[in-house]
């Protein structure tokens, strides 16, 4: 549909040009149909406009998004965490110093959803990008959804970040598990897998020595040699300086205080605040 409308846009438009031509060119023809003329250029250059306006919207989304960074290479995929983090120093430090020990490191960050696992890896993934400066690899394998991403597929997603789009794949979840260790070999590389449903989901993908799998997931993960942290709400004090941050103005005590207690201290209760704070809180009332 958007193809559709994006020719649409450009076929108007190119008529409409054309009709400006003729009208330049040839005066004295146009003057003598300068009604009918005037309203056909009018009605192609809306259509126009009109054609253009969903695919403008998107590329103009695009550019303000600052919360999803363009991907620098195939390698280079784990987005930067968000510049308004709040909290979770002491799970960030252990959870680092971890990662720098060494061997083959399985990190798991569980909790309830909407605490803030995923933004909380990335901020982990940034502290040890020199350690595991070959790749940074990042699958969303949807383990809430009604149907996650298969185990195998997010092994050919790795390994084409070595490969590229070209190579055929083997079928095989065991021999892409070949090849996934084999262009590991030897690199430092951190594989973040957001979103695990469980053990299962995530087992293919446990990387040879020298490189860590950092894991989300709503449930504690018990693969071999693994360490767990656990992520709660966060505190009053955490969730009120966070929200303050995101709405980049003042907030009143009082709906600051309604904002974080509906939204149960959790990062994702509230997204960015485009009405003022007292009408946010309002709103979350209402559908509470």
């Amino acid at each position: 549909m958007k193809r559709k409308l994006v020719i649409l846009a450009a076929v108007c438009a190119v008529l409409a040009a054309c009709l400006f031509i003729v009208r330049w060119l040839w005066p004295k023809m146009v003057t003598e149909h300068d009604q009918h003329f005037n309203l056909a250029m009018l009605a192609l250059t809306a259509v126009a406009a009109l054609a253009a306006v969903p695919s403008l919207y998107e590329w103009i989304s695009g550019l303000l998004r600052s919360d999803q960074p363009a991907i620098l290479n195939a390698t280079d995929q784990i987005p930067a965490p968000v510049v308004d983090f709040v909290g979770r120093d002491k799970e960030i430090k252990e959870i680092v110093r971890y990662l720098r020990g060494g061997g083959a490191p399985i990190a798991c960050i569980h909790g309830i959803g909407g605490a803030g696992k995923s933004e909380l890896a990335r901020r982990v993934a940034a502290s040890v990008r020199k350690q595991f400066s070959n790749a940074q690899l990042i699958v969303d394998m949807r383990g809430t959804d009604a149907a996650p991403i298969p185990a195998e597929d997010a092994l050919a997603r790795c390994v084409r970040a070595f490969v590229g789009q070209e190579d055929k794949l083997p079928d095989s979840p065991e021999e892409r598990r070949a090849i996934y260790a084999k262009q590991l070999q030897g690199k430092r590389v951190i594989v973040l897998l957001d979103n695990v449903r469980d053990d299962a989901h995530a087992r293919l993908l446990i990387p040879p020595p020298g490189c860590a799998l950092l894991l989300t997931s709503r449930t504690q993960l018990s693969l071999p040699g693994i360490r767990c942290w656990k992520v709660d709400e966060l505190t009053t004090t955490e969730a009120k300086e966070l929200l303050r941050e995101v709405a980049k103005r003042p907030i009143g005590p009082e709906a600051l205080q309604r904002i974080v207690t509906l939204c149960s201290h959790r990062p994702r209760g509230w997204e960015l605040p485009v009405y003022p704070c007292r009408c946010l809180a309002r709103r979350i009332c209402e559908k509470a």
